[in-house]
């Protein structure tokens, strides 16, 4: 697919999601019902889009659209007019990228009588934008919630390692064959108030 019909296209989906109509023909590259509006695109693809917005801006008048917008390559919008101009021109401009498409700026009504107010698409748009957001809130909860389970995790490891260095040590039992645990006095504990203990004594001394 070609460079302009891969523009086309994004720029006909983008439409399409805002539930505007794209009609065939036309003076300008696309052609978009917008209620009671016929909207015209003009596809700018290279470094003369300056040239392209001047030019659109002068043939405007002779026009058979209600609004305009021009179409231009990420890559190319800083080669634009200040935007401030192409507004006061009345004139919208779409940043195509990769795989978006996004408004830069939007039309103004050239149609007789009209009263300004918000375009339709502008609000289709927000509207766009605030789904965006939700979605980014839910995915951000969901990380939060991720985090602060992985932080009482932590605390919890941590508490369960100070209290294993708090506990005292248990001192380790050694027992020898034939030696048993003494009395405060060096006395064996099983001899220990034994009164036949002090007459066998007695006995080698004599």
């Amino acid at each position: 697919m070609s460079t302009r019909a891969r523009v086309l296209a994004l720029l006909k989906e983008f439409f399409t999601k805002r539930e505007m109509e794209v009609e065939e023909g036309g003076s300008l590259d696309l052609s978009v019902k917008d209620g009671n509006n016929l909207v015209g695109v003009k596809v700018s693809l290279g470094p003369l889009v300056r040239r392209d917005v001047e030019e659109l801006m002068v043939k405007a008048p002779e026009l058979e659209y209600d609004k305009l917008y021009i179409a231009v390559p990420a890559k190319y919008v800083s080669m634009l007019p200040p935007l401030d101009i192409i507004r006061e021109a009345g004139i919208g401009v779409l940043e195509v990228s990769s795989d978006t498409v996004r408004v830069l700026v939007f039309p103004r009504s050239r149609r007789a009588g009209h009263r300004g107010g918000v375009p339709r698409e502008e609000i289709a748009e927000l509207r766009a934008e605030v789904e965006r957001l939700k979605d980014e809130v839910r995915r951000l909860k969901g990380v939060v919630a991720r985090v602060e389970s992985l932080e009482r995790r932590l605390a919890a490891l941590e508490r369960q390692k100070r209290r294993g260095m708090a506990a005292p040590v248990p001192k380790a039992k050694v027992t020898v064959e034939g030696v048993t645990e003494k009395s405060p006095e060096g006395v064996p504990s099983f001899a220990a108030d034994n009164p036949w203990l002090t007459i066998l004594s007695k006995r080698g001394e004599k």
